[in-house]
Order: structure tokens, then sequence, then C-alpha cells
């Protein structure tokens, strides 16, 4: 899950991707991405996708540029 494409896909669905903190995700069990929206509030808390055969729930946290 944690290659640049499937972080990229991923987050292209909420989104138009900005940019994939690859060094980060690689060394923790959790990925950071910027992603430009209209509006936050429609970010879902969580989102489940199947990649391959696999299953993920996947957790969002919004942060405020600056």
């Amino acid at each position: 899950m944690r290659e640049f494409q499937n972080l990229w896909a991923v987050r292209s669905l909420l989104g138009s991707t900005q940019m994939v903190d690859m060094e980060s995700t690689k060394k923790n069990n959790f990925g950071i991405t910027q992603v430009a929206i209209l509006n936050p509030m429609l970010i879902p808390l969580h989102l489940d996708v199947i990649i391959g055969d696999h299953y993920f729930q996947l957790v969002f946290e919004v942060e405020k540029l600056g």
C-alpha cells in the first residue's frame, strides 16, 4: 500500500494530489500526502479500499497549511 502509485491513486479519490512524502511514508506506518480540495468538510474520516486482493481501511487527518 505504501507505494507511490497506490498513494497517488487513493488520494486522487479525494481531490488533486499535490505531493506524496515518500521519505516519511517509508519510515512510518502512515502516509503523508498533500491534496488540494475545495471543501475539507467533505473528507471522510475513514475510507475502505481494495487494491489487488488486499482490503484497507484508510484513516484521514486534515491539517491546515502554514
